[in-house]
């Protein structure tokens, strides 16, 4: 059996039951327990819901995205690692910018090298447009964005494995990168889980339709277009959008830096066909999943999954995307994916016109995330783990 470290990558620190790298590292981590594996978890205070197997180091965790990458306590950590990390045998780095520096300080604390691996839950970089590469806005403050891609990439070259949740995110990654021959044979591509929680006493009732929006409210993500279209929508048809704004406790900090999400959520508070629902737990949010009828994918550049849209699967909601990058992946159906507005305003048009539709597309939605229940994701990460283990024995 091995013994896992494993470094949580915070993007909501604020809600961490909305925060999709806390949910994904929780469902992982707790397969591998099950596997009778033992775990030590690096993270913020006041992690909720986790297995009583799991050793968890509680550290300060900065507030801001800039901070989690650029200013962390290291020495805090080193402290709290020296009485556990002689047993250690592999580790799990999910903030991928800090693996040389988490990496390196271990060794000089044991004097040897515990094998690494870096699971990418983002990139700094989005597309690449003639050669020219395109950064993630969210993280381009200042033009910063090339600096934590350049950190990505030396992790990458540094790490024993490197763990992406999507054919298209792997291929990006290549893409972008000038070390591309180097690297393609230390990816693997592991999907996120989807969480087993159906709560069939949520099921919808016969009644208008639900339409989920269950992302981040950021610009960039095509809030106000896709709410446009909707507002068209609704001219012709009845219907109640669900919005769950996992993004609600955000900090002053976060705000300052991009004021868009306040301002959206102004706007969305004024449709007469919204209704805004703040889950504070995971029950909570998967029954406002299970009691919708239709989902929406944000038109966001360069996700490399999309969690929000798998649950909503994963419970037999049908999700409508854009026809691009991981959303190919995740949704696999071409009758619900869109190159266009109008396509998008169409194929609406057909779901909110048709139960029988909904439901026939619900169910093939169901059945395609039985490939990434946390099982199967758990047995994956577990292949990978103890094959590394092994060859550095």
């Amino acid at each position: 059996m091995m013994k896992i470290l494993s470094f949580l990558n915070v993007s909501n620190i604020s809600n961490l039951e909305a925060d999709s790298g806390y949910v994904f590292s929780r469902l992982v981590l707790h397969e591998l327990i099950k596997c009778g594996h033992e775990v030590v978890f690096v993270g913020p205070q006041n992690m909720p819901n986790l297995a009583s197997e799991i050793e968890v180091i509680e550290i300060d965790f900065p507030h801001s995205k800039y901070g989690v990458r650029f200013g962390f306590p290291w020495h805090d950590l080193q402290t709290r690692l020296s009485s556990i990390i002689e047993d250690v045998d592999i580790i799990i780095v999910n903030q991928s910018e800090l693996t040389v520096p988490l990496a390196m300080m271990v060794y000089e604390m044991i004097g040897r090298r515990i094998p690494c691996v870096t699971y990418y839950h983002y990139l700094a970089v989005q597309d690449v447009e003639n050669g020219t590469l395109v950064y993630d806005p969210s993280l381009n403050d200042h033009s910063v964005a090339n600096v934590i891609w350049q950190r990505q990439m030396e992790s990458a070259r540094f790490s024993d494995c490197n763990i992406i949740g999507s054919e298209f995110g792997k291929n990006l990654f290549l893409d972008a990168s000038p070390n591309k021959e180097e690297l393609e044979q230390k990816f693997v591509v592991i999907p996120p889980p989807v969480p087993d929680c159906i709560d069939e006493a949520a099921r919808k009732s016969p009644g208008i339709p639900t339409i989920l929006y269950n992302h981040r409210l950021y610009e960039h993500y095509g809030t106000r277009q896709i709410f446009g279209v909707l507002a068209e929508l609704s001219s012709r048809h009845t219907f109640e959008v669900l919005v769950t704004d996992p993004t609600y406790k955000r900090s002053l900090i976060r705000d300052k830096l991009d004021g868009s999400v306040s301002d959206i959520k102004r706007w969305i508070a004024d449709l007469p066909f919204t209704r805004v629902h703040h889950a504070e737990t995971q029950t909570d949010y998967c029954r406002a999943i299970a009691s919708s009828d239709i989902a929406l994918a944000p038109l966001r550049v360069g996700a490399l999954w999309s969690m929000a849209m798998a649950d909503a699967m994963s419970m037999s909601i049908p999700v409508v995307a854009p026809d691009k990058g991981a959303y190919l992946e995740v949704v696999g159906d071409r009758e619900l994916l869109y190159s266009s507005y109008e396509e998008m305003h169409a194929i609406l048009d057909k779901l909110l016109s048709d139960p029988v539709l909904r439901k026939s597309k619900g169910a093939a939605a169901k059945q395609r995330t039985s490939r990434i229940s946390a099982e199967l994701i758990g047995e994956s990460f577990e292949s990978v783990l103890s094959s590394l283990v092994t060859k550095g024995e």
